[in-house]
């Protein structure tokens, strides 16, 4: 009787910490799951957020920004952006994952995101400043007018003062995205490095219960 109850208790103390075990195992693998999951989710918002800047700066630099690198100030700016869409769809739409980088990296992609909104907002109105310079231009080669030509040339003044105002912020916005690009490619590093660890270090992770 006395053996049987001990071989029992034996059993149920075995039994118990196999089931001990294999929760623990179950529960360092899901945590492991987590965590790639986790930099999976870092990784694939950097590299969609690092796509639309260069994209975006491509684009950017093709068309238009020679131009104001040239530009020196004297009078207005004189050439017409068309921007007619959304440029910031990817960064817009995972904003709430970026919440998963480090705050190093978060802080600059911001910091260019809300450069480069400045900059648009001030070629839209750079645009009509110099839309409205053509009419009023017209109007006088028309009229032939002083007051016309006094409000032409008061326009030409405040669009030669938005000029300059409109390429502080283009080299304040290329400034921005060099560090920003820069966070990026950091952390996408560090994130790879990760990626490496050999199949070994990871049993040994979970046979010494470490994280």
């Amino acid at each position: 009787m006395g053996s049987e109850f001990t071989s029992g208790l034996i059993g149920a103390i075995i039994g118990g910490l196999f089931t001990l075990w294999g929760t623990v195992i179950d529960g360092r693998r899901q945590e492991r799951n987590y965590e790639n999951d986790s930099k999976e989710k870092r990784r694939n918002v950097l590299i969609g957020v690092k796509t639309e800047i260069i994209t975006i700066l491509e684009v950017y630099q093709s068309r238009i920004a020679k131009h104001l690198d040239e530009y020196d100030g004297s009078g207005p700016f004189n050439l017409i952006f068309p921007i007619t869409q959304n440029n910031f769809s990817f960064y817009e739409s995972n904003a709430f994952y970026l919440t998963t980088v480090k705050e190093e990296t978060l802080r600059s992609v911001v910091a260019f995101y809300s450069s480069a909104r400045s900059l648009v907002d001030s070629f839209k109105y750079n645009n009509q400043i110099i839309e409205n310079i053509i009419k009023k231009n017209a109007l006088y080669n028309e009229t032939k007018l002083d007051a016309h030509l006094s409000d032409l040339e008061d326009t030409l003044a405040i669009a030669t003062d938005y000029g300059n105002g409109l390429k502080f912020i283009h080299n304040e916005a290329m400034e921005k995205v060099e560090v920003c690009l820069s966070s990026i490619n950091v952390e996408l590093v560090e994130l790879n490095s990760l990626e490496k660890t050999t199949l070994f270090g990871r049993i040994f992770k979970v046979l010494s219960f470490r994280k």
